[in-house]
């Protein structure tokens, strides 16, 4: 017996790993999303959303680039990222302060304008937050 895990059951799972209380627990997310390929459930859209979403909320603000290779998988799995991932690769940006993070941003909105995908409020917000605490000071004017 027992529940058989689809993909809508290890995307909440990997939901709620985002937003555990003391902080996002992107590596058991990431753990569960291997596991979850590799007993043969195939990512949908949400999956890979939830992941990122917990990606951006790393301390340091590391996952955002591992955020960035989950959109190149998805487009290998025959996904398209649309406003909601583009948007939420780059909220996830805002934690990691230096390090140029800015600037990838402002490249994640030039890639999604450049496949079709049109940046809504949310995608622009989330770029000033990105701006605004760049290292150095704001680069809202560069």
């Amino acid at each position: 017996g027992g529940v058989v895990a689809n993909a809508f059951t290890y995307s909440a799972l990997i939901s709620v790993l985002g937003r555990a209380k003391g902080g996002s627990q992107s590596e058991l997310a990431l753990e569960l999303f291997d596991k979850m390929k590799e007993r043969g459930v195939k990512p949908n859209h949400a999956t890979f959303l939830m992941l990122i979403k917990a990606l951006g909320q790393m301390k340091g603000g590391s996952g955002w680039r591992t955020a960035r290779e989950l959109v190149d998988e998805m487009e290998r799995d025959g996904l398209v990222p649309d406003v909601q991932i583009y948007t939420a690769v780059i909220g996830g940006m805002k934690n990691a302060g230096g390090r140029g993070a800015w600037e990838h941003a402002v490249g994640v909105l030039k890639e999604m304008e450049k496949k079709g995908c049109k940046p809504n409020r949310s995608t622009y917000s989330a770029l000033i937050s990105v701006m605004a605490k760049a290292e150095g000071g704001s680069k809202w004017n560069e």
